[in-house]
C-alpha cells in the first residue's frame, strides 16, 4: 500500500508532536546532506 508524502509527514507530526517534529526538521534543513531540498521546498500560505 503506498502513502502519499503528506501523509507520511503528517503521520510524524502527530507521532512526535509539531514541536518536536519542527526541531527535526530544522536539524535536517541546516544539514549539507539536503541543501537542495532546503532549496526546493517554499512554504506558502
Amino acid at each position: 500500500m503506498f502513502i502519499a508524502p503528506e501523509e507520511y509527514i503528517a503521520i510524524g507530526i502527530r507521532f512526535l508532536g509539531e514541536q518536536k517534529y519542527g526541531e527535526g526538521l530544522a536539524k535536517i534543513f541546516k544539514d549539507p546532506q539536503f541543501k537542495k531540498l532546503r532549496s526546493d521546498v517554499a512554504v506558502e500560505e
